[in-house]
């Protein structure tokens, strides 16, 4: 992920709904304290953690390419990815899985900094040894 997108976000206000299924233990919506966005013509970064930490439990995603409503972006190795924070928090995210998750732009306004979609992809533990299905949609403003 780009550290520089992650650096601009600030806080959002909306809707985030996550939804995440960790090693396979069925499948829980985490409540979301912390919403934040960095939105321009060329990229989109989102996150949402339950706790207004970063290292909290969550997910975020992010996309380096022109953002365009009705436009599906899929996860490639590195213009548009997400990452997820498992719930115990081990010293570094879990990186999406490249090719296989995907975030559909569904209405986007740059000037008024606001973007609705959806988001999945599966998500590997750095030591590759555990994974997460995460799935969500968000419908932000700055």
């Amino acid at each position: 992920m780009s550290k520089d997108l992650q650096n601009k976000a600030t806080t959002a206000v909306g809707h985030i709904a996550i939804f995440a299924n960790e090693e396979a233990q069925g499948e829980e919506s985490l409540s979301i304290t912390r919403r934040v966005l960095w939105l321009d013509s060329d990229s989109l970064y989102i996150a949402g953690n339950i706790r207004n930490d970063m290292t909290s439990h969550g997910a975020d995603i992010y996309i380096n390419a022109a953002i365009e409503a009705g436009t599906t972006y899929i996860f490639e190795s590195r213009p548009n990815g997400g990452n997820y924070i498992p719930k115990v928090w081990e010293k570094s995210s879990w990186t999406a899985l490249s090719p296989g998750g995907k975030i559909t732009i569904e209405e986007v306004d740059v000037v008024h900094q606001t973007v609705k979609g959806s988001f999945e992809y599966t998500a590997e533990s750095p030591d590759g040894t555990k994974t997460a299905q995460v799935r969500g949609n968000f419908n932000l403003r700055k």
